[in-house]
């Protein structure tokens, strides 16, 4: 029994940490943001940089939402939908809700902008 409740506390972590709940951190209101790390060409499949929020495509969370202004995150949803791969998609308001509705809790100050975009449109039917 303890093997088994060590073993399930051990996937919840990190399950967390996949979700990107543990970079957010437990610090409260004090606490700061880690450095962004520096990404290569082959590190993945989104080269694109945004131009509208400065920040890799691939790095850009709900932090960097917060501090645009409408243009930029609209230019920001343009740049994740043409960077990714053929396939499921959102509406340009539809992510704009997606972005708005997640990078307004606390919680999501880490989650990257293009994994929010990409669970969403999987389970968004098409049409």
């Amino acid at each position: 029994m303890v093997q088994h409740a060590t073993q399930a506390r051990a996937l919840a972590l990190a399950a967390l940490a996949a979700a990107g709940l543990a970079a957010a951190g437990c610090g409260g209101e004090d606490a700061k943001p880690a450095a962004k790390p520096t990404l290569t060409a082959k590190d993945s499949s989104l080269t694109v940089v945004h131009k509208d929020l400065g920040v890799d495509v691939r790095l850009a969370d709900c932090t960097d939402w917060k501090r645009g202004d409408e243009t930029a995150r609209r230019g920001t949803i343009t740049e994740i939908a043409t960077a990714l791969p053929e396939g499921a998609a959102l509406s340009e308001d539809q992510a704009y809700s997606l972005f708005e509705g997640w990078c307004s809790q606390k919680v999501a100050s880490a989650f990257k902008l293009y994994k929010l975009y990409t669970r969403a449109a999987a389970f968004t039917p098409q049409g």
